[in-house]
């Protein structure tokens, strides 16, 4: 249950981790409970994914991550 159930606000321009996993990006939408973000490490142009929010949890930076993606 990702977070043990605290609610977090995640916010768009928000750097966020999956929880478990070693998925990492920004968040660019938002749909209440699922937010969409975009993958630091995509390797194609699709590069967006959703993830329910109580999966992910705010980082401050990513090493080898450059932001002029967005």
């Amino acid at each position: 249950m990702g977070n043990g159930g605290v609610s977090m606000k995640i916010e768009i321009d928000m750097r966020v981790k999956v929880i478990g996993q070693d998925i990492t990006g920004i968040v660019v939408e938002d749909y209440g409970n699922k937010v969409v973000i975009i993958d630091d490490h995509a390797e194609t142009y699709d590069d967006r994914l959703e993830f329910k929010v109580s999966d992910l949890e705010e980082v401050e930076e990513v090493e080898g991550v450059n932001d002029e993606k967005l």
